[in-house]
């Protein structure tokens, strides 16, 4: 086979991904499937595969569908099998890569983890990939002041910084800032990074603000204040938001709190889904003076 089939690349993207296998979509249609237990197919796999904790439960769901599916019991080549028996004792866990087109993003995060120790900044969540995907394909220009609000992995920073924006990336978590910078120097780009408390630290000149996944249960008037405060010390600064509508009543609650800005939904904003997740509606604001 000369060439990669698209579902092939999908399958080699979600497992870059570390797509939680219970939502690992193998094939797009029945015929894919006599394709995805050929030769040639183990052969691409054990490509890119390395031993890890992940591999370990992706090589043995491919196995059971390799004897499934495969017409004539093909057995699993060498180079799987050897891959999969050092994963049995493999303790590793690699960098997630987030793949946008031409452009690729690792971060260390831990995905089936929702809270550890009081912070949310160990995982990427739903509205950050949103708001990446957005960004690839509405590129900001190179050069353009960004600051992101609470940065979690560092995803959408360290994407801004790959487009040429100059980049500060902040989290009222100390251990959240340090395991931003080490994203930022595994993708081997420059941005700077700092803790910001909302509502108490002082505000810093950005000319666009970015936030997703910030509305949460709780207390956000400290939220309000900050966003107040940016857009004060530069009123042209457009402040970008991405919300997972878990709940319609927080995020109504939050734009009350903002009625003094103009807020407007994107809905016309050109918009595909390049990564892999399920999510409740992703809502995307502009706030502005």
């Amino acid at each position: 086979m000369d060439t990669i089939p698209d579902f092939l690349q999908r399958v080699k993207q979600q497992y870059l991904q570390q797509v939680s296998l219970d939502q690992f979509q193998w094939v797009t249609s029945d015929i894919e499937w006599s394709v995805l237990v050929e030769p040639f197919t183990q052969a691409y796999l054990g490509e890119f595969l390395y031993p890890s904790i992940y591999t370990k439960f992706f090589l043995k769901s491919y196995f059971r569908l390799l004897d499934k599916h495969s017409q004539n019991h093909t057995e699993p080549d060498e180079t799987l099998l050897y891959i999969y028996i050092e994963s049995l004792s493999s303790r590793e866990i690699p960098p997630v890569q987030y793949t946008l087109g031409d452009c690729s993003v690792q971060v260390y995060e831990s995905q089936n983890i929702l809270l550890r120790a009081g912070t949310t900044g160990v995982r990427t969540w739903e509205a950050g990939m949103a708001l990446a995907e957005l960004l690839y394909q509405n590129p900001i220009n190179p050069g353009t002041r960004v600051l992101e609000l609470g940065a979690g992995t560092g995803l959408v920073s360290i994407l801004c910084s790959k487009m040429g924006a100059s980049v500060l990336a902040t989290d009222g978590d100390n251990k959240v800032c340090q395991g931003v910078e080490e994203n930022a120097h595994l993708n081997e780009c420059e941005l700077s990074v700092q803790r910001l408390l909302w509502g108490v630290d002082p505000p810093v000149y950005a000319d666009l603000v970015l936030a997703s996944d910030v509305t949460y249960e709780g207390d956000l008037r400290c939220l309000a204040t900050t966003m107040n405060d940016l857009t004060v010390v530069n009123p042209r600064c457009k402040i970008l938001l991405a919300a997972t509508l878990r709940r319609r009543e927080t995020i109504d609650n939050f734009l009350r709190l903002i009625s003094n800005f103009h807020v407007r939904v994107l809905t016309k904003k050109k918009y595909e889904k390049l990564l892999y997740y399920d999510s409740p509606p992703v809502v995307f604001y502009e706030i502005f003076r």
